[in-house]
Order: structure tokens, then C-alpha cells, then sequence
């Protein structure tokens, strides 16, 4: 198995430029409109660890080997090969790499599902074999054509998540042979859309002249595909359950059960893929590399909590979903399971220890599929709160339940990490902040193979929590390679020379001061300046102070002459909780002149990503804009959130 994951990375690696389409564009869309993110759901495969291959084997001979500890030539090289490519004018460092990152994971999570497959069906290896061969013909387009690789491989890199959580179903190829079959129809499902995504691509491509272009609608051409394979993953998992709970019945269903955990309905599972697919590529490639080390030294060392901390805007959150993905693959010869929770600042509701931890075992109740007994200790526990309505009693049986889920996981293998983003936005304060914290640690204390992640604003008051403090050396480079990708979708930028780029990208990262929140704003604002005169003027005189940026930002807006915007953000300033998209599309379809609903809705959705996506963005099927609730904002909108309130009232 490894010296076919080998093969796979050196086939990747060694794949170049096409010198036969040079002269031809191609552009992918992978949606029209976005209504929602879905619950993270970072998991690997249960992948032979360095440790499992060392206790497995016979020992014939000692040898010590003497690491090179001051010897930087190699890391020297490397980066000054990377910096002659770079020059190049037709190389595209960010999206180039991505494609092959997330080709190599596609292949890798296709080869491990496919030996767990052929332990009962004839032929998976070479079904597998034949998705990498796709895969190849999608490489072999070439670099020119990385922008439009890019959202393709990064879709196929989700739905391969997919595969990890059925790698992970146990005594699988013991199980009767309809859920055996059922299992062998996803890698079949998913082998057949590899290889149309790259038949159509091909055939796109062949029919074009040199000087053409074409755009290609993902969602159009394979959206139902990717439904068909999701409900063919649901109705695989079902069939265990039915399996295995055989004639055993709870007093709760299953499905109650996880709605309970997690209310909240989620988008579709297209707009799904196709927000992980977006956030994943509005975050550079080339970023948050620096953190790993911090990850390496952490994996090796004995402390069990690790907490990642800064200020407002230095990139925490870019920063926690790059270790979640990360983490998702091998990292020193071991894969882990991410169980993550972000901290909302605008729901007050979810931002507690009550809501993460049932999110935690939402998701290892859906990593842990077949499991009677985790399953029965749910409902124990929301019988017992259904009669005393007592919830701290029922947050500490769902830690309990947490805790005695991981170690039945850990029994069979399986690493996880706890991850959380924001935490000092809890409810209650630092106070709660730290309490929190205990209770994660207590958690985890006595499970060998479970540890911590947490990143938020500085928390006084913890202890046994190994800390690093994100300041403005370490995301430099990060937030030199945000400008770029940002400024490198303007044609402007490309007029310019190599050394002038340079120069003003080096002006523009000392204007940031460390803050990923001016980068985001003000790569946008020069971006979007009409003419290279323009465009560098705006590089070069464009404030430092973020609060400047801010307002030039929503003075782009053009409130006073779109009284939509005016209304939506409106509603968002004097909100305590997020609306929901439905909510907002469904006032916004109100006619008050009528007192009627009018016919056709407002496509909100919509009218977001083409109006104000800088300052609003849709999660979970909620609105949400951490940057709109800022002072500095509310004042931009015509004063205070009150007085917003006021003239709202009045009109």
C-alpha cells in the first residue's frame, strides 16, 4: 500500500506544463448561489501509523543515525529555486500548487477505500486505478489551466472526506452483502464522476482554438452526480444501523437524536461542497506554513492542550481551519480526526460549553457509524433531561458521553484532536472562558491518543495549556501571499514588472501592521481600480489605518443609491442574533404598500454575492459579519445601532 501512495506522489509531482494549450483559457464555475456552510467535517483515514509498522516488526539490526542540526543549505536552496520560478511570468504558484496538494489527498483517500473495498469485491484496486488515471488526464491540461484545476480538485478533495468516514465503519467486510454492495457502489459512483469531470474537460478543451475561452458550470454538469453519490453515503450508513441495531429499539430515533444535538437544518449538499470549495480557495496556498512546525514540536512533546492566541485580525481563524485541514492529512506518519467547534459572536445561544460539546459528539456520532452502545448513552441522557429539564446536568453527561465515545475510538486505532476557534467569545467571559477550558482538559486527561487545539484572543488564567502568541512576524509571509493572490485577479497587476510588484507588495504588507483584516479590505479596494494608473496609485496612497480602509469600503458600497444594502445591513446592526437567510429573503419580498407577501421571493442569496459579499457573508443558512458589528462600521452606517433601530421604526 505505501509504495503505491509513493507512486501516486511522484506521478503528481512529476506532472508539468502542457506545452499543447497555451493559448486557450478555461474558467470553472462551481455554483451560482451559496446558501449555506455545513458543520465542518474534517476527517482522515485510519492510515498504518510509523509506530504500528515499527511494533510489527522483527528487529535485526540497531542503527543510530545522527541528524545535520545547523545544516540550512537545503532550506536555502529550496528557497531561492522557488524565487527564479516565481519570476516566471506564467507560472501561478498558489493555485498550481493546490492542485497538486489536493490530488494527492483525492488519491490517497481513493486508494485506502479501495483496499478496504476489495477485501470483498473483485476489483476496486483497478476502479481505483482507473480514478487516478482520470485524475491524471485532468493534470496533464496543464498549469496554464490551474485557475480552473483548482475549484475541480478542491471539490474532489471534499467529497473524498466522505470516504474517510466510511474507511472508518467497522467489521465493514464482515457485514451482510447488501451493505457490502452498498458499499462498493459509492467507489463506484465517485470513480464514474472522476472520470466525466475529466472526459468533459478533455473534450471542452480539444474543441477550442488558440486565443478561445470557455466556462465551465461544475454544478451544471455533474451537481446531480454529487447529490446521487451523498444519498448513496446516507443510504449506506442507514443500512449499518439497521444492521446493527437488528431488533434492539431506543425510546428516541436516531434522527431525533441528532437533531437534537445539532437543530439547526443545513444547507444542501451541493451548496455544501461548494462553500468548503470556496473557503478553500480564498484562502492562499502558500500560508500558514509556518505554523507547522508549532504542530510537529506539539505532536512530539507530552503536553495534551495547545492554545494559539493574538489580537483582533491576525488571521486566527484562516489559521484554525489550515491545522484542521492539515491535520486531515498524514502528519508525522500518523492521520488524525479533527472534532472542531467555532465560537459565534453574534448567537449568544450557541456560544457556550453546552453547544461545542454537542457538536463534538454530533460529529463522532456520525464518525462513528454502527455504534449501539454510544448511541443508547445519547439517549439515556436526553430521557433523563426531558424530565428534569436540567441542563448542566445534561452538559456534563454529554462530556461523560464525549469522553467515553473517544476512548472506544482510541481503542480501535484512531487519533483525534479537539479543536475549537474563538472561545474567549463565550458566553459569561473570561471567567467561562477558562472554566471551559478545564472541562476540555478534564475531557481528555486520561485519553492516550485525543489532545487539544484552541485558538482565541489572550485568556488570563490557564493552566497546563502549552501557549503561542500569533503577533506580526509570524503572518508576514502569510499575509504577503493573501495580497498577491488578491491583487493577481486584476489585470493591472500583471502589467506591472516582477521588481515593481514586489516593491509596492512589500509597502503594502508594512501598511498592514500584522492585520489580515486591512489586507482583506484593502486588497479588494485596489483590485477593483479600473486602469493601471489607478491601480497603482491606489497601492501606493492607500491608508494604513484599518479604520480608513474600513470606511472607504462601505462608502464603495453606494448605500444611499441601493436602499437593499441600506435594509439588509440595517437589520444586521440592530440584530442580537444572526437572521437567517429565509428570514431576511422573506422581508424583503414584503410589500408594504399592499400588506401582501409579493409573488415571486427575493433571491437574497444572490443579491448578496453580487452587492456586499466583502461585509456579509452566509453560514448555516445565516447571516453573519463580524466586521459590520464593529464600531467603526455601525458609525460608517449613519451612526450608532440605536439609531439605526430608530429611523427603521420611523420609516
Amino acid at each position: 500500500m505505501e509504495s503505491v501512495r509513493q507512486g501516486i506522489k511522484q506521478s503528481l509531482v512529476s506532472i508539468g506544463k502542457d506545452k499543447n494549450h497555451n493559448n486557450v483559457a478555461v474558467s470553472v464555475n462551481e455554483m451560482e448561489v451559496s446558501d449555506g456552510e455545513s458543520e465542518s467535517t474534517t476527517v482522515a483515514s485510519n492510515q498504518t501509523t510509523h509506530e504500528d509498522v515499527a511494533s510489527s516488526t522483527t528487529l535485526t539490526k540497531s542503527t543510530t543515525i545522527t541528524r545535520l542540526v545547523d545544516y540550512e543549505r537545503l532550506t536555502k536552496i529550496t528557497r531561492t529555486v522557488k524565487k527564479l520560478i516565481v519570476k516566471l511570468d506564467d507560472y501561478d504558484e498558489d493555485d498550481w500548487d493546490r492542485v497538486l496538494s489536493t490530488a494527492q489527498f483525492f488519491g490517497l483517500q481513493i486508494t485506502t477505500f479501495a483496499s478496504k473495498i476489495d477485501a470483498f469485491a473483485s476489483g476496486a484496486h483497478s476502479s481505483a486505478s482507473a480514478a487516478l488515471a482520470s485524475s491524471q488526464v485532468l493534470l496533464e491540461i496543464g498549469h496554464n489551466q490551474a485557475k480552473a484545476l483548482s475549484p475541480t480538485f478542491v471539490a474532489l478533495y471534499e467529497l473524498s472526506m466522505l470516504l474517510s468516514t466510511i474507511s472508518r465503519i467497522r467489521d465493514l467486510e464482515r457485514m451482510p452483502n447488501h451493505i457490502k454492495e452498498a458499499a462498493a457502489h459509492i467507489l463506484c459512483e465517485l470513480v464514474h464522476l472522476v472520470g466525466c469531470i475529466a472526459s468533459y474537460y478533455r473534450q471542452k478543451i480539444s474543441n477550442l482554438r488558440p486565443g478561445d475561452s470557455i466556462t465551465v458550470s461544475f454544478d451544471a454538469a455533474f451537481g446531480q452526480h454529487i447529490d446521487d453519490i451523498w444519498k448513496a453515503k446516507d443510504d449506506l450508513c442507514d443500512r449499518v444501523w439497521q444492521w446493527s441495531l437488528g431488533v434492539k429499539t431506543f425510546s428516541i430515533s436516531l434522527k431525533s437524536v441528532r437533531q437534537r444535538l445539532q437543530p439547526s437544518a443545513g444547507p444542501s449538499v451541493r451548496n455544501t461542497l461548494y462553500d468548503e470549495v470556496s473557503e478553500h480557495l480564498d484562502r492562499s496556498e502558500d500560508t500558514c506554513n509556518w505554523i507547522k512546525d508549532h504542530l510537529t514540536g506539539f505532536l512530539n512533546g507530552k503536553d495534551k492542550a495547545l492554545n494559539f492566541w493574538g489580537g483582533a485580525g491576525v488571521g486566527k481563524s484562516v489559521l484554525a481551519e489550515w491545522v484542521q485541514e492539515r491535520l486531515a492529512r498524514p502528519l508525522g506518519y500518523r492521520s488524525y480526526s479533527v472534532l472542531s467547534y467555532n465560537f459565534p459572536w453574534d448567537s449568544p445561544k450557541e456560544a457556550t460549553s453546552l453547544a461545542c460539546v454537542k457538536s463534538f459528539v454530533f460529529q463522532l456520532l456520525d464518525r462513528s457509524v454502527g455504534d449501539v452502545e454510544f448511541y443508547g448513552r445519547l439517549v439515556q441522557a436526553f430521557e433523563t433531561y426531558s424530565k428534569t429539564l436540567n441542563a448542566e446536568g445534561l452538559e456534563k453527561t454529554l462530556w461523560d458521553t464525549l469522553h467515553t465515545g473517544l476512548h472506544a475510538s482510541e481503542s480501535v486505532g484512531t487519533s483525534f484532536f479537539l479543536l475549537t476557534d474563538g472561545c474567549d467569545e463565550i458566553t459569561g467571559g473570561s471567567k467561562s472562558a477558562v472554566t471551559f477550558h478545564k472541562t476540555l482538559q478534564g475531557c481528555v486527561a486520561d485519553l492516550k491518543r485525543t489532545r487539544i487545539i484552541t485558538f482565541s484572543r489572550k485568556v488570563d488564567g490557564l493552566k497546563d495549556v502549552k501557549s503561542f502568541q500569533i503577533n506580526e512576524k509570524e503572518v508576514h509571509e502569510d499575509i504577503r501571499s493573501h495580497l498577491k493572490q488578491t491583487l493577481s485577479k486584476s489585470r493591472h497587476y500583471h502589467n506591472v514588472t516582477h521588481d515593481n510588484r514586489e516593491n509596492f507588495i512589500n509597502d503594502l504588507v508594512a501598511k498592514s501592521k500584522g492585520s489580515f483584516l486591512w489586507a482583506f479590505y484593502a486588497g479588494r479596494l485596489i483590485s477593483r481600480e479600473k486602469t493601471c494608473d489607478n491601480f497603482l496609485a491606489a497601492a501606493k496612497n492607500i491608508s494604513a489605518d484599518v479604520n480608513e480602509v474600513l470606511r472607504i469600503a462601505v462608502e464603495k458600497l453606494n448605500i444611499k443609491q441601493n436602499e437593499t444594502i441600506k435594509y439588509i445591513l440595517s437589520f444586521m446592526l440592530i440584530t442580537n442574533t444572526p437572521f437567517a437567510v429565509q428570514e431576511i429573503s422573506e422581508l424583503l419580498s414584503t410589500d408594504l404598500q399592499k400588506h401582501c407577501m409579493l409573488s415571486t421571493a427575493f433571491n437574497i442569496s444572490k443579491f448578496v454575492s453580487e452587492n456586499c459579499s466583502d461585509f456579509l457573508i452566509i453560514r448555516g443558512g445565516r447571516f453573519t459579519s463580524a466586521t459590520l458589528s464593529s464600531s467603526h462600521t455601525s458609525e460608517v452606517f449613519s451612526g450608532s445601532p440605536s439609531s439605526q433601530k430608530r429611523k427603521l421604526t420611523r420609516s
